[in-house]
């Protein structure tokens, strides 16, 4: 946690990935360990970095419990496993931006470009299809987690 080191760390590495657990007491540098084990998976789709475990706690937590993860993605998304599958990744993809600019269609469709009418047409058939969660806080943080976790993790059964 000295100031530089992190800048220090990322400088020396050239090639290769690295991934850097919290700064713990002695007594729990396992635990430290086990988090940068988890992290460096973040890391292998990506050029080559240092991942900082502290970055990335929600993605940590999904990915400590994958069984789990997967469960909660394909309940939280299992109203959209019948449709087509292009219709279907459309409509997560909607759903990804929609949540991330919270609600916002005029971002959500600046980001996939279309019309902003695209979106709520899109948001409306989420609506229909997801129900009330779509709308609830506690809905909503299911269906994020839902989508990083399908984001993270191999490919639902």
């Amino acid at each position: 946690d000295a100031p530089g080191c992190l800048a220090g760390l990322r400088a020396r590495l050239h090639a290769g990935h690295a991934a850097l657990g919290p700064a713990v007491e002695l007594a729990r540098a396992a635990e430290s360990a086990r988090w940068a084990r988890l992290a460096l998976a973040l890391g292998r789709d990506r050029p080559p970095a240092l991942v900082v475990a502290a970055d990335h706690r929600v993605d940590l937590l999904l990915l400590a419990e994958p069984a789990f993860a997967a469960e909660l993605a394909d309940a939280a998304l299992a109203p959209l496993a019948a449709l087509p599958a292009a219709t279907r990744a459309r409509l997560l993809e909607t759903l990804d931006a929609w949540l991330r600019h919270r609600g916002a269609a005029s971002a959500a469709a600046a980001e996939l470009h279309v019309h902003a009418q695209t979106v709520r047409y899109r948001v409306g058939r989420l609506r229909a299809l997801l129900g009330a969660r779509i709308d609830g806080a506690e809905g909503r943080l299911e269906l994020e987690l839902a989508l990083r976790a399908r984001r993270l993790g191999p490919p639902s059964r």
